[in-house]
């Protein structure tokens, strides 16, 4: 039988207890779903969770999360987690995030987005140029994002450069 939720087929037969042993919609019955679940998914399966769904912004990260398919399940989401418009000098790769970051995610998916950059391309690693633009450079060399450098700061009463207005806390 096939849940209808995310395309994944269930077991033919579970040993353990079923939604169906308790009432409708009550936590035992949910907790016994998630249990049937999460035995399906096994340690083989880096889908991510069809209630978490990736929250990637840069396109190189999207295309590499797309591109790696679940060895049980084939592809692994269907779409991204909605977007809430930030200036393009405030998004960081979110691979690079710190994981206090990632802590409010399921490890499900935590390890799902781990799948997603292949070790042989990814990390990127940060790079700051002299006039203070910052790049994001993968080990092959494709920079996949810049944040410019920090705008001038100019004197008030001279008119006359004094400094850059420092990056915010990247």
């Amino acid at each position: 039988m096939a849940s209808k939720g995310n395309g994944r087929g269930l077991p033919a037969t579970c040993s353990g207890p079923k939604p169906s042993d308790f009432p409708l919609g009550s936590l035992e019955s949910r907790a016994a779903a998630r249990s049937m679940l999460d035995g399906l998914a096994g340690k083989d399966c880096i889908c991510f969770p069809p209630d978490e769904l990736p929250d990637l912004e840069l396109k190189a990260e999207i295309e590499a999360a797309r591109a790696i398919r679940c060895p049980l399940h084939g592809e692994r989401f269907s779409k991204l987690a909605p977007a809430i418009y930030r200036a393009p000098r405030s998004v960081r790769p979110v691979h690079l995030q710190p994981e206090s970051w990632l802590a409010w995610h399921s490890p499900q998916y935590l390890k799902a987005l781990r799948a997603s950059f292949p070790p042989d391309r990814w990390p990127a690693t940060e790079l700051t140029e002299p006039d203070g633009a910052v790049l994001f450079v993968l080990k092959d060399g494709s920079e996949i994002h810049r944040i410019g450098p920090a705008p001038e700061i100019y004197d008030y009463d001279t008119g006359e450069p004094c400094g850059r207005a420092d990056h915010a806390d990247h």
